[in-house]
């Protein structure tokens, strides 16, 4: 059965324009009629009623073709939402509700599983990486630890090599102790001649890795620098010079806090010079005092700050039996859990509590004092502590460990 013939819309629309725009044509001519009345004798003419009710038809089908054209609108706009709600019914039904069907629930758990498994494996090799990397660098570290220790570890130098009763010897102790695996402080103890010790203490900026390595390059200064190592001045003074010229390379901020300490068996005297370093405890036994070895001022800078930084130096009469104490900032910069330095003066009082006992006795203890003190905290900084003591006993038996590092 063939469908009913059906008007098209743009017909009927033309249609309706067209008549409209006839009517408003034939009111615009009753209009112009009117308004301009024939002369005698011509034809009658159409009145005003006529006029009016030909504008009122125009009106009425203007309206009409609005309201036609805005419900065909409508249609066409519903028609097309319909369309799109149909076609995703469609894909709900078809594709969505059926999806099931089509993928089994035990391979889609198949490929889940593959990829969990490749997931993991790869995970696994990352891990396995991991681990081989970080293995490989705490044995580096641990080996540049043992280097470290191993130079602070040395057996102490007997100065002066032969002794001789009633004459001056140097005698030595030290505990070091850094706050990570590899430290920033470190000293020497240096044989400048037969009779003549030196002592050289330096805490480098930081700790950790970098300030290892610039211990290293600091320790291979003060060897090109041992000509001048009587004098304390002046050998701080060379290894500044140097130590600013390689930092010249260094983009970061590197400066080196130092202690040089010069001591002539054969003269009795000591000469000493700082680079911005805590000043030294001297146990003065004959006298039953501990004071601090301050550097006549003016007070001098870092290593590694000024090129041509000028160290003060100081010197004062050796006495048998005397103690000289050398530190570290990490000692002294020590806190407790309420936040207090442990200080320059407990420490001190700490040295003095103990000035008659030997000087391993003596470091031991003030090294037990700051760990009480911190109660229990790690420390935040390397802990370097030295005991250099002047005596005219005869030197221990060798496997005595006050002999060695």
């Amino acid at each position: 059965m063939k469908a009913p013939f059906k008007i098209p819309r743009w017909m009927i629309y033309t249609l309706l324009g067209l008549m409209t725009m006839l009517l408003i044509g034939l009111n615009a001519g009753l209009f112009l009629t009117a308004m301009n009345p024939p002369e005698a004798g011509a034809g009658c003419r159409i009145g005003y009623p006529a006029a009016a009710l030909s504008s009122v038809l125009s009106l009425a089908l203007m309206v009409g073709l609005f309201l036609i054209t805005k419900m065909a609108l409508t249609a066409r706009y519903t028609s097309a939402s319909n369309e799109m709600l149909s076609i995703a019914e469609w894909v709900y039904r078809n594709v969505i509700q059926r999806r099931t069907p089509e993928i089994p629930v035990t391979e889609g758990e198949a490929l889940q599983k593959q990829v969990e498994d490749w997931y993991y494996e790869r995970q696994h090799d990352v891990d396995q990486q991991v681990d081989a990397r970080t293995e490989e660098w705490t044995k580096e570290l641990k080996m540049a630890t043992d280097f470290q220790l191993a130079m602070l570890e040395r057996p102490y130098p007997a100065i002066p090599e032969i002794h001789i009763t009633d004459r001056v010897r140097l005698n030595f102790f030290h505990r070091y102790q850094p706050a990570s695996g590899l430290g920033g402080d470190f000293f020497d103890i240096i044989k400048v001649d037969r009779d003549v010790g030196g002592i050289f203490i330096a805490d480098v900026m930081g700790h950790g890795t970098r300030s290892a390595l610039i211990t290293s390059i600091l320790r291979t200064l003060m060897s090109e620098a041992m000509q001048v190592g009587r004098n304390a001045p002046h050998f701080l003074g060379q290894v500044n010079k140097s130590f600013c010229d390689i930092l010249k390379t260094i983009p970061d901020l590197v400066f080196a806090s130092a202690f040089y300490f010069v001591a002539d068996t054969t003269a009795r005297v000591v000469t000493f010079s700082s680079a911005g370093h805590p000043p030294p405890l001297h146990i003065r036994r004959s006298i039953n005092r501990v004071e601090y070895m301050n550097v006549p001022p003016p007070r001098a800078a870092a290593l590694g700050v000024l090129p041509d930084e000028e160290f003060p130096g100081g010197n004062m009469r050796i006495q048998p039996e005397d103690v000289y104490i050398f530190y570290t900032d990490g000692l002294t910069e020590a806190f407790n859990p309420d936040g207090d330095e442990f200080g320059e003066e407990r420490a001190r009082r700490v040295v003095e509590r103990y000035m008659y006992q030997d000087i391993k006795t003596i470091i031991n203890n003030l090294y037990a004092a700051v760990v009480e003190w911190a109660d229990g905290r790690p420390m935040a900084d390397d802990i370097c502590l030295i005991a250099v003591e002047t005596t005219t006993k005869p030197p221990p038996k060798p496997d005595d460990e006050s002999e060695k590092a």
